[in-house]
């Protein structure tokens, strides 16, 4: 029974070209016990059908890209990016909304990101903007946290210099 739904499985996924497959035959060896490919069990690729696939069939990661609203930043120099087989993640710090949106077009024209995450210091109506700016194509997120942690951020950066999070 095992055989045939495996089998099965093999032709639906195969057919539908969502996953690669390990090498071809039955999941019975010769000795009449099972035999799993651990590639099929133990690779990702084959868990997550939600990964992007170009024309020629390659996998395509998922990019995400991280922006902070920093007093002293520079967008050119203050930026970084981690990717592996099946995430990118970029991060660019800018000093203000007019920055935030020419790194969410670059990123989003040139980069193909698929999703924006926002530190928390983002309005509303900023957040708004950004969602125009990649033209629906892109989840724009912001990072907030509990109110314990807001706290505790917010004191963080006032200790650091922030002026927006100053006493006056």
């Amino acid at each position: 029974m095992f055989y045939i739904l495996a089998k099965v499985i093999c032709k639906v996924v195969i057919n539908r070209s969502i996953f690669r497959m390990c090498a071809p035959g039955p999941f019975i060896n010769k000795s009449g016990v099972i035999d799993v490919c651990t590639e099929w069990f133990w690779n990702p690729y084959y868990f997550f059908p939600t990964f992007h696939k170009s024309k020629a069939g390659d996998i395509m990661p998922f990019k995400a890209l991280f922006i902070a609203h920093v007093p002293d930043a520079d967008k050119q120099k203050h930026r970084s990016e981690i990717c592996t087989d099946l995430y990118e993640l970029y991060s660019v710090l800018v000093k203000n909304q007019s920055e935030a949106l020419e790194v969410a077009r670059e990123f989003h024209l040139d980069k193909q990101i698929d999703s924006i995450l926002l530190c928390p210091g983002f309005t509303h109506a900023e957040i708004a903007e950004l969602e125009k700016t990649c033209a629906g194509k892109v989840g724009v997120s912001v990072a907030r946290g509990a109110g314990p942690g807001t706290r505790i951020a917010m004191e963080a950066m006032r200790r650091a210099g922030y002026p927006a999070f100053q006493k006056h």
